[in-house]
């Protein structure tokens, strides 16, 4: 299994490739089922996310999507207004511990 980082050091990037490695070991699928059920969850969370749904999962966060405001300032007027524009953006809020 994977260990949690230690202070002072970097984190680690996990990669497909990777969760599908531990999916294999812990479940004892060969690496092909492993890799396509892996597969199969990202395109799925990816779906949702394109649709606009929020993704609750239990003990790690929820993935949603928030329009980024964008700052503009009105030459005329002397003041910076915010607008909202088209930006979306995908945020991960953690679960509390």
């Amino acid at each position: 299994m994977w260990q949690l980082n230690t202070f002072g050091q970097k984190p680690r990037t996990i990669t497909k490739k990777e969760l599908a490695k531990l999916v294999s070991s812990t479940m004892g699928l060969p690496i092909r089922k492993s890799k396509a059920i892996v597969s199969i969850v990202f395109s799925v969370l990816q779906a949702a996310i394109s649709r606009g749904e929020e993704i609750i999962i239990p003990n790690l966060g929820t993935l949603s999507i928030r329009k980024a405001p964008t700052s503009r300032r009105l030459w005329r007027l002397g003041k910076i207004v915010t607008q909202f524009k088209g930006k979306k953006r995908i945020v991960f809020k953690p679960d509390k511990m």
